[in-house]
């Protein structure tokens, strides 16, 4: 039944082929369930009709395909290979247009954030404004308040002086 190579033992590629399941799975297995098997000289596992057994009893109660990568007679057809893809370039558009979209957004709630900023500091700007154009008025104001001052104080004095007979 089993390729055997020393005395009715086989090797771990001819264990994964025969009982369809991956070299990595057996391995694994050896260790976890503690299979007892010897290893060659070179450290290789080599398996008895027993551990043969066991990893049989554990392929058929974990339901375990073989996990080594698909060879290329193994592949997919050729229609369902594009047809995944199809559907792989789909959800890269969706995926693609859902970012555009969301970055769309926060540029949408940053410039009206910008335009608030802007609007506050318009509105402080025409307030500076409105209170250097009353310091403006009140300095040029207070030279023709003078001046009146000045012209009601002179007749004043004249007429003091006048009074002293100046």
């Amino acid at each position: 039944m089993w390729g055997e190579t020393h005395a009715g033992t086989v090797k771990t590629k001819e264990a994964s082929d025969e009982l369809g399941i991956g070299m990595t799975t057996i391995r694994n297995w050896v260790r976890k369930y503690d299979i007892p098997c010897e290893r060659n000289d070179k450290g290789h596992f080599v398996f008895h009709q027993e551990a043969l057994d066991t990893l049989i009893l554990l392929k058929k109660q974990n339901g375990v395909l073989n996990d080594e990568p698909p060879t290329e007679k193994e592949g997919l057809p050729i229609d369902e290979f594009y047809s995944r893809m199809d559907a792989l370039v789909d959800r890269v558009d969706k995926i693609d247009r859902e970012l555009k979209a969301k970055a769309d957004d926060v540029v949408t709630v940053q410039m009206l954030q910008h335009r608030r900023e802007m609007d506050e500091l318009i509105e402080k700007v025409e307030h500076v404004e409105r209170k250097i154009d009353r310091l403006v008025s009140q300095i040029n104001q207070a030279p023709e308040q003078q001046e009146q001052s000045t012209l009601n104080e002179k007749p004043k004095r004249k007429r003091l002086l006048h009074r002293f007979g100046f």
